[in-house]
């Protein structure tokens, strides 16, 4: 049984907003591949938190001599401010445009990964 799929407006917002991005942003796979330590996610989970949830996310990072230190989760300098500007939609946008680009980077660090193994 085959059920014919049409994307949601949610689902067509998000590319809208990723297509964004990398065109005016120019946030394009060169970009998104720097992000190694999973930046994308956490500027994700930022977007996605609720404005006035009890608790802010916060990350833990390991440093170097075995401590930790916890920061917010919106891992970049510049930014964190706007969510407050936007309607929740639009954070809810910004947080699937960041997955969707999340996971493209992870399938071209797997594809590297295996063509670098059938060598």
């Amino acid at each position: 049984m085959t059920e014919e799929y049409t994307f949601s407006h949610g689902a067509a917002l998000i590319v809208r907003e990723r297509v964004r991005q990398v065109e005016k942003k120019k946030y394009d796979h060169i970009h998104d591949d720097c992000h190694e330590g999973s930046e994308l996610v956490w500027a994700a989970i930022h977007y996605a938190t609720p404005n006035k949830h009890p608790h802010k996310p916060m990350r833990i990072s390991e440093m170097p001599n075995d401590t930790y230190v916890m920061s917010p989760c919106y891992p970049f300098i510049e930014g964190r401010e706007k969510k407050w500007e936007q309607s929740r939609v639009k954070q809810l946008v910004k947080a699937g445009a960041l997955i969707a680009a999340e996971i493209d980077r992870l399938i071209r660090l797997q594809q590297v990964t295996e063509d670098q193994m059938e060598r």
